[in-house]
C-alpha cells in the first residue's frame, strides 16, 4: 500500500552543535510518503498490514515528519479505505485532493499555520 501526504508544515532532524539530534522547520508545500507491503510476510504474521494497522502506523510516524498539531493537507493512497480513515481522523473532508499547483507555494501562502 502507498500513501502520500501533502506536507506544509515539514520538520527535519539534524545534529546540532552539541550533538544531539533536534528538529527544524523544512519550508516548502512537501509530499510525506509511506509504503507498505500489500501481504503479511510470512516470518512476521503476527504484524499484518490490514488498512487500518497502516492508518495506525501512520498517525504514529506523523511526528517525526510534520510539526506539532497541523494535520495533512491533502492524503492520496492506492488503497481506498486508508485514505478513507486518514481522511476521518484528520478531519479532511474526503473530497480534497491534490492541488495542482502543490509545490508552488499558493496552497501555503493561503492556509498560513496562524489561519489553522
Amino acid at each position: 500500500m502507498k500513501v502520500w501526504l501533502g506536507n506544509p508544515w515539514a520538520v527535519e532532524a539534524f545534529i546540532a552543535d552539541d550533538g544531539q539530534q533536534q528538529w527544524r522547520s523544512a519550508p516548502g508545500e512537501r509530499v510525506t510518503e509511506f509504503y507498505y507491503p500489500e501481504d503479511t510476510p510470512e516470518d512476521h504474521p503476527d504484524v499484518p498490514w490490514t488498512p487500518s494497522n497502516v492508518a495506525a502506523s501512520i498517525i504514529g510516524q506523523l511526528s517525526y515528519h510534520m510539526q506539532p498539531d497541523q494535520v495533512p493537507a491533502w492524503v492520496e493512497s492506492d488503497n481506498d479505505l486508508v485514505r478513507a480513515i486518514l481522511c476521518d481522523h484528520f478531519r479532511l473532508d474526503p473530497k480534497t485532493v491534490r492541488p495542482k499547483t502543490w509545490g508552488d507555494g499558493s496552497w501555503t501562502s493561503k492556509h498560513s499555520k496562524k489561519g489553522n
